[in-house]
C-alpha cells in the first residue's frame, strides 16, 4: 500500500508502500524506490518509507527498479497502491543480490582516505530549517529559518574527525500556541556536519554483510559520473534502508540516501523515522560535502513532530582554512531559534557565488507559514527534540 500524507507546510509528502513480485506475490527486498533525487530501498519485507516534496512527486512520479525485474514508473499515485514488479525471464540468472556488491562497498570505504579531502577545510553555504508541531486541532508550533552558515571540518583522514558550525546571517520566524506542548528543537545547525556519513564513517559504508544486505541494482549516470547504484537494508526489521551511489572509476561515495526507523535518543523524543540525503562534490581532484537534506517525523503525547533541514554548500576553502572562534561555534544544546549570528564573520565570509544563490532559490521550496490553532491537546511537560 502506498499512502500519501501532507507532512508539513513546506508540502512534504511521506511515501509508504510495499514492493512485491507480480507473479508470486512475494516481497522484493532491496528494490530502489525513487522520486526525483529522493528515495530509499525496500527492506527485507518489501516495505519502504521516505519523504519528498509534493512538487517533486507531481513532476517526477515514482520509479521502482531491481535487478531481474522490469522497471516501473508510476504517475497516478493513490492512497492504496501495491507496487507489483514483473520478473524479466532472461535476467533471472543474475540473481537480485550480486556476489560482488559487498566488495564494491568495501573498496569504496577503503578508498575514503584517497578520494576525499586530506586537509582541513572551511565551507560556507545556505541552510533552510523548518520545525513544526501539530495535533488534531492543527499546527501548534512552527519555525522556519533561512540562514547562511560557515563550517570548519577536519580532513576526511583525521582521527578523531572534528567539525564546527557558525551562524553568519538568518531570516527566521517562530510562532506557537503558548498552551500547547513545548518542544525545544536543538541541533539543527550541527545536523549539516553530523550527517556527513563519509566524514563520520557510518557503519553502512563498511559493506559488512553481517549487518546489512547489499544489492547491486544497476549502473547509471549521475551528474556526468557513471555510478554503481547499491541498495541496502539492515538485518534488523524496520531498522534502516537506503541507496549508495558509488563512482565506478574512483570508488568514491557520490550520493547517499539513508532512512532509519524507530531511533532511541537519549534525553530527547524517540524518532519514528529519519531520512537523510547526502551529496558529495569533487573539488579539483578530491571529494567533499556538497549538500544535505534531512527530515525526521515522530508522534509523541498526541502531537506530530517534524524537523526538516536542507543545506547547500557555496564555497570551499582549503588554503587558508581555520577553526572558528570558540564564541562563534554553535553548541548542540542551544535551541535553534535562540542561536544568534556571530558578528565576527567578514564580508568575504558572506560572499556567495551568484549561481549558487540561484540554485538555492530554485531548489528550496517556497515557505507557506501555517495558521496556529486556537485549541490544543492538553499536556503540561516540555520535551527536547534533537
Amino acid at each position: 500500500m502506498l499512502a500519501l500524507s501532507m507532512a508539513s507546510s513546506a508540502q512534504l509528502i511521506t511515501l509508504r508502500g510495499k514492493v512485491t513480485n507480480a507473479e508470486t506475490g512475494k516481497a522484493v527486498p532491496g528494490a530502489s524506490i525513487l522520486s526525483g533525487a529522493f528515495g530509499t530501498s525496500a527492506d527485507s519485507s518489501g516495505n519502504f518509507v521516505f519523504y519528498v516534496q509534493q512538487s517533486v512527486i507531481e513532476e517526477s512520479g515514482i520509479t521502482a527498479s531491481s535487478i531481474g525485474y522490469q522497471t516501473i514508473h508510476l504517475t497516478d499515485i493513490t492512497d492504496d497502491y501495491n507496487i507489483s514488479m514483473t520478473p524479466v525471464i532472461e535476467e533471472l540468472k543474475t540473481v537480485s543480490i550480486s556476489p560482488g556488491v559487498e566488495y564494491i562497498v568495501q573498496k569504496a570505504y577503503r578508498r575514503i582516505a584517497n578520494n576525499y579531502l586530506d586537509k582541513n577545510f572551511n565551507i560556507t553555504g545556505f541552510e533552510r530549517m523548518q520545525n513544526s508541531v501539530r495535533d488534531t486541532f492543527g499546527y501548534q508550533y512552527y519555525y522556519w529559518n533561512d540562514a547562511e552558515i560557515k563550517l570548519y571540518m577536519s580532513s576526511y583522514v583525521d582521527t578523531p574527525r572534528e567539525a564546527q558550525v557558525g551562524l553568519m546571517t538568518k531570516d527566521d520566524k517562530e510562532i506557537r500556541n503558548p498552551n500547547a506542548l513545548k518542544i525545544n528543537f536543538k541541533g539543527g545547525y550541527t545536523l549539516v556536519f553530523s550527517h556527513d556519513h563519509v566524514h563520520k564513517r557510518f557503519g553502512v559504508l563498511k559493506g559488512n554483510p553481517n549487518n546489512f544486505t547489499y544489492s547491486l541494482n544497476r549502473k547509471e549516470w549521475l551528474n556526468g559520473i557513471k555510478v554503481y547504484v547499491v541498495n541496502f537494508f539492515s538485518h534488523t526489521k524496520n531498522s534502516s534502508a537506503g541507496i549508495l551511489y558509488i563512482d565506478t572509476a574512483s570508488y568514491a561515495f557520490v550520493k547517499i540516501l539513508y532512512t532509519k526507523y524507530n531511533l532511541k535518543i537519549k534525553g530527547a523524543i524517540d524518532l519514528d523515522k529519519v531520512t537523510t540525503y547526502i551529496q558529495y562534490k569533487k573539488y579539483d581532484n578530491k571529494w567533499a560535502l556538497d549538500a544535505v537534506k534531512y527530515n525526521c517525523i515522530t508522534a509523541d503525547k498526541g502531537y506530530d513532530v517534524e524537523r526538516t533541514d536542507e543545506f547547500q554548500a557555496a564555497t570551499l576553502n582549503v588554503k587558508t582554512a581555520a577553526p572558528l572562534p570558540a564564541e562563534a561555534a554553535i553548541l548542540i544544546h542551544i535551541s535553534d531559534s535562540k542561536v544568534l549570528p556571530y558578528g565576527g564573520f567578514t564580508n568575504a565570509d558572506k560572499k556567495m557565488p551568484k549561481e549558487i544563490r540561484k540554485l538555492v532559490k530554485r531548489n528550496f521550496s517556497k515557505i507557506i507559514v501555517p495558521k496556529i490553532a486556537e485549541k490544543c491537546t492538553s499536556i503540561s511537560n516540555n520535551i527536547s527534540f534533537l
